[in-house]
């Protein structure tokens, strides 16, 4: 029995989410009740530790402009690969890889919606973010870059 186009896909971005969220959450912020987006609030919070000088004034702001620039940019090519990979359908293993960049645009449409969010809140309240939401950012970040790789590369594989 083989799986279809869409639950292969669905299986492996989905598990790909889960080990990153789980990995995030449970290994890397394990021990933390909140994380801080500017070095200087870390600063504040804890006057015992010294920061270089230059992350004073350093902030997150140019960071989520490339952030999104390159989540823009990763979602407009796999939705081009997409739209012109053709309609074929007699061959699952491009719909397989159709599917998979389905869920990179998917993924990276959660990671910008959420680190903008996450963001503007943090501006408001500088405990909000929290090792869930870190968990959440950075899986999603990763799972969208990891399905569209293996979007290309299964695509590739089987022409």
């Amino acid at each position: 029995m083989s799986l279809s186009a869409f639950g292969v896909a669905s299986a492996w971005s989905l598990t790909c989410f889960l080990v990153f969220f789980l990995f995030f959450r449970l290994v890397a912020y394990r021990g933390s009740s909140f994380i801080f987006f500017n070095p200087q609030d870390y600063a504040k919070a804890n006057p015992e530790k010294t920061l270089p000088e230059y992350s004073k004034t350093a902030n997150f702001d140019p960071f989520i402009t490339q952030y999104t620039g390159m989540a823009k940019v990763m979602i407009g090519l796999a939705a081009a690969s997409i739209s012109f990979g053709g309609l074929d359908v007699k061959y699952p293993n491009v719909l397989t890889a159709k599917m998979l960049l389905a869920y990179s645009i998917a993924f990276a449409l959660i990671f910008s919606i959420a680190v903008i969010n996450f963001y503007e809140n943090y501006l408001h309240d500088l405990k909000s973010y929290t090792p869930s939401k870190i968990a959440l950012v950075e899986a999603s970040g990763v799972t969208a870059m990891f399905c569209f790789a293996l979007g290309y590369g299964y695509w590739a594989w089987h022409l």
